[in-house]
């Protein structure tokens, strides 16, 4: 699940992406973080300050149902290769 706490950002990057024919490799990205782990688990999405960036923290739920953190990091757009990496 992902879960977008930057609305504003995450358009605007969807924007750019499209008009720069990099929609496919975000798009590709956003589905991987949203599809990690378990169908128990979510990434939460906020914005970075590197242009096109994101920071990210993946939960999952834990026994008692609460969301347990276990991993965080960075959407990090590469301009050198022309997409995006995930960053632990």
């Amino acid at each position: 699940m992902l879960v977008i706490e930057c609305e504003d950002h995450y358009r605007k990057v969807v924007e750019w992406a499209r008009e720069n024919g990099l929609l496919g490799d975000f798009m590709r990205v956003m589905g991987y973080l949203a599809h990690y782990g378990s169908s128990e688990s979510r990434c939460t999405l906020g914005g970075d300050f590197a242009p096109h960036s994101f920071v990210f923290l993946m939960e999952f739920r834990g026994e008692r149902g609460e969301w347990v953190r276990f991993m965080n990091g960075g959407v990090i757009f590469h301009e050198s290769q022309g997409g995006w990496g995930v960053h632990t």
